[in-house]
């Protein structure tokens, strides 16, 4: 990030009719442009950064939005087989219940 600002204010002084840039005073216009052209490349420069660090961001979001629907399934799936053992539990509790009154 202070790379991206010392180039930022190196274009400022590219830029600038009267100041000197990285301490040394342009003398010719053809050099003033010549150091415009070094300073944009170096903006273009930090705005692919910028847009890599996006893309790397969007892919890592995607990725937890998908680990989080396989969460939300496995969490379906382990409530489900919860609801099918309580309810074997159950028919097996109601088979001891009818058998113990059969048996009265």
């Amino acid at each position: 990030m202070k790379e991206s600002k010392s180039k930022i204010n190196n274009f400022n002084q590219c830029t600038s009719n009267s100041s000197p840039i990285n301490g040394v005073q342009s003398t010719s216009l053809l050099q003033k442009i010549e150091n415009i052209g070094t300073c944009l490349a170096d903006l273009e420069q930090i705005d692919l950064a910028g847009e890599q660090q996006d893309e790397i961001i969007q892919e890592r979001i995607c990725t937890i939005e998908e680990n989080n629907k396989k969460i939300e399934r496995y969490r379906k799936l382990a409530v489900f087989q919860q609801l099918e053992k309580f309810s074997s539990e159950k028919q097996d509790a109601e088979e001891d219940v009818k058998m113990a009154t059969d048996d009265s």
